[in-house]
């Protein structure tokens, strides 16, 4: 039964991030694609609530950081940033073309300064919190009770990447997605294992949003100068 339920609940709440891609950059760019966009995104965030009070019929926890889980967050974070700004110097130019870049974002309404701060701050401080929670708590607590921890963790980052490509791959091209997909099979892998060892979201959160920070400021280079 406890099988039973954790595929059920993995079957409603994986497909939703990449309907809502699908949806809004290849099938039906405009209106109908941002609605099923938001919809699926709204669902993402309220079926993990709603099955833990509903059907696992559990209590709401604040999924609190203990035994230094908190720090190590910080601490991947800075680590994980620092490596994601070598590569950018490294090889990132020959990647993304900034004139691309600009022409995208103004494309999607957020080509002024202000309109790109504010899609950062939301994305560093709560879609990091909103990945953290679906896709560490529910999705790799869920694949826990089917597989083994370690097949779990590899299984959640394969997951969580997938929606992932599919956006890089619509932005960016395929090369870039290919390559950018890689960097984020293992941060999805490294977080579900911290979640794993730590058994709270927060110190994920911490590192993913250390890491969102570092890509939004490339960015905002790229883009504004």
């Amino acid at each position: 039964m406890e099988k039973r339920r954790a595929l059920a609940a993995l079957a409603l709440v994986v497909p939703l991030p990449s309907i809502g891609v699908l949806a809004s950059m290849y099938v039906a760019p405009g209106p109908i694609g941002a609605s099923v966009w938001l919809a699926s995104k709204l669902l993402f965030v309220a079926l993990p609530l709603l099955w833990w009070l509903w059907v696992e019929r559990e209590r709401p926890s604040l999924s609190p950081a203990r035994h230094g889980g908190f720090g190590f967050g910080l601490a991947s974070g800075i680590g994980l940033s620092l490596a994601v700004f070598g590569f950018w110097l490294a090889v990132g130019e020959h990647w993304i073309d900034g004139v691309e870049l600009r022409r995208l974002v103004e494309a999607n309404g957020i080509g002024t300064r202000g309109r790109f701060l504010a899609i950062s701050l939301y994305t560093i401080f709560v879609n990091s919190l909103i990945e953290e929670y679906a896709w560490r708590w529910f999705v790799y607590s869920r694949l826990e009770r089917l597989v083994r921890p370690s097949v779990a963790v590899g299984l959640a980052a394969c997951a969580f990447t997938l929606h992932h490509t599919l956006l890089l791959g619509a932005q960016f091209g395929w090369s870039f997605a290919a390559v950018a997909s890689v960097g984020v099979l293992v941060a999805g892998g490294f977080w579900s294992w911290t979640y794993a060892r730590y058994r709270s979201i927060w110190p994920g959160w911490a590192s993913h949003a250390l890491v969102d920070a570092t890509l939004l400021a490339i960015g905002w280079r790229l883009i504004f100068g």
